[in-house]
């Protein structure tokens, strides 16, 4: 089957190009001039024929295919999907909205930042076994709360998340549903819509869907080893006025920079001259033993902190903190009240159970320990491949050779039943995006089946694109 040569005028549609592109292939189905089944033009035609990148036409049919208007065949491109008919489930064949021919049992999913996976039964077990030994404090934590948490969990928490070179005071702290959920009530305090918001160009996707749900416009800065490039920074600030800067100081998301105290420095400076509040998404720093001051304790009148245990104890436990100067504490804190109350107390106090045992600390450097032994492991099959990596973060930064795409490679992986993550899902409003991938190490169950990915993911590299994604 051809490709359509299916040409839309991206200035009759709203949102950045590629929202105007995925907006356009919604109403070019609904007026049928997109049939069912019909296959889209291919990447590069689009590209040149709307004077945009690849990159854009990419990010543009995976909105589509977010929003179940197309679907996408390896080897063969995206097509139309008749509507009414709901997108296939990875069981039946669709992963990642890549069709594979086997169950997805199989796949090693090396998409997603988690932590290893661990049994931890024994370690719920117990903490429950304690608290349950406490029936009248047991049936306090199944009362209404107080928004920011109860006094005694957040000393408990500001006492985990505290360093050497920062003691966090319980009464800043604001107990939230994880860092996500820590994130979305910042900026509920902090903007309005069509505020905008600076932040690395290429960052955490999580940041993104809560942007667009609040209608704040983003824009992306360039980065360099020690992290945001302070010049572009200024000049974003003297262009548009921006509310807030969020960032990741500590194994970015996707490049695993680590910002340098000097570059910290020059960041809050920067943000204190132009009165732009800094968003400090902590979230990684607990894995490094030794990871630079926070931002808000070098300026905690500038800075909200927001962490989490979901990358150190567990995600589903959903237990993180804000920490926030007293102007905006009371405000964060009705943000909490009204999108959730608050955030469940028993997962709170198993949390601080854990904590006050040791098993927090024992299942930290447990993380910490399997992924040195990852590292190693990548090290050793990747060799001479380009790739940054900050140990013991979760993932490496994969820069491809000039022969791939980053699209086409992952979907090859994906062929190959190994799921990864472009650049262009990390890529901020306009910002280009690298030809590059984010590998999770942590996302395999197993030392065997990493080995088995990254070895698949080395013979790619070399062998080059297959003829079937070339001509794609």
């Amino acid at each position: 089957m051809k490709s359509s040569k299916w040409v839309p005028d991206l200035a009759q549609f709203p949102g950045t190009r590629y929202q105007a592109l995925a907006n356009a292939i919604e109403s070019g189905i609904k007026s049928a001039q997109l049939k069912p089944d019909e296959r889209l033009p291919t990447h590069r035609f689009l590209a040149d024929a709307l004077g945009v990148t690849v990159g854009t036409v990419t990010r543009g049919y995976a909105e589509a295919e977010s929003r179940g208007l197309v679907y996408a065949v390896v080897g063969r491109g995206t097509f139309v999907r008749p509507l009414g008919t709901a997108p296939s489930a990875p069981a039946e064949g669709l992963i990642h909205g890549l069709r594979i021919d086997e169950p997805s049992s199989d796949v090693i999913d090396l998409s997603l930042n988690l932590p290893v996976t661990a049994d931890k039964a024994a370690d719920l077990a117990q903490a429950m076994g304690n608290l349950a030994q406490h029936p009248a404090e047991m049936n306090r934590l199944l009362c209404y709360q107080p928004e920011v948490g109860m006094a005694q969990h957040r000393r408990s928490l500001a006492d985990w998340f505290s360093r050497s070179d920062w003691e966090i005071n319980p009464d800043d702290t604001i107990i939230v549903q994880g860092a996500q959920h820590g994130i979305l009530v910042t900026l509920m305090a902090l903007t309005r819509p069509g505020d905008i918001l600076l932040t690395e160009g290429l960052t955490y996707p999580g940041l993104t869907a809560i942007t667009q749900q609040m209608k704040l416009e983003t824009k992306g800065l360039p980065m360099d080893a020690e992290g945001i490039v302070p010049e572009a920074l200024e000049a974003a600030c003297q262009k548009y006025s921006p509310r807030l800067l969020y960032c990741i100081p500590v194994l970015q998301n996707p490049t695993t920079v680590v910002m340098s105290p000097a570059r910290r420095a020059q960041v809050i400076d920067i943000c204190k001259k132009y009165q732009v509040m800094i968003l400090e998404d902590d979230i990684y720093a607990q894995l490094l033993s030794q990871a630079p001051a926070p931002m808000a304790s070098m300026a905690p009148e500038a800075v909200i902190y927001v962490s989490s245990v979901s990358k150190t104890l567990s995600p589903g436990l959903r237990v993180g903190l804000v920490v926030a100067p007293p102007l905006w504490r009371d405000r964060i804190a009705a943000a909490v009240r009204a999108s959730c109350w608050m955030t469940s107390p028993i997962s709170v106090a198993l949390v601080c159970e854990w904590i006050h045992s040791g098993l927090a600390a024992t299942q930290l450097q447990q993380q910490r320990d399997e992924m040195y032994r990852r590292h190693t492991l990548a090290r050793e099959i990747l060799g001479d491949a380009s790739y940054d990596a900050c140990i013991p973060g979760f993932h490496i930064w994969l820069k491809l050779p000039e022969t791939w795409r980053a699209g086409e490679f992952v979907r090859e992986a994906a062929q190959r039943k190994i799921l990864l993550k472009a650049a262009g899902v990390f890529a901020v409003g306009h910002f280009d995006a690298p030809h590059a991938v984010r590998i999770a190490l942590s996302g395999a169950s197993d030392m065997p089946s990493l080995q088995t990915a990254l070895e698949t993911l080395r013979t790619m590299l070399d062998d080059g694109p297959s003829l079937a994604l070339s001509v794609v």
